[in-house]
């Protein structure tokens, strides 16, 4: 679950500079963890 560690470093470290940066979070935060997910079961399927 790397890539929802850093989304979230990141968001604490500019805590919502502007509307825009959330979405940024948000998108972030909804693409690591459907990544996380399909290489999660990407990899149950082959191997």
């Amino acid at each position: 679950m790397n890539l929802l560690r850093y989304w979230l470093t990141q968001f604490q470290e500019n805590i919502m500079d502007d509307d825009r940066s959330f979405f940024i979070y948000m998108g972030g935060l909804v693409t690591g963890f459907f990544l996380d997910l399909l290489s999660m079961l990407i990899y149950n399927l082959f191997h």
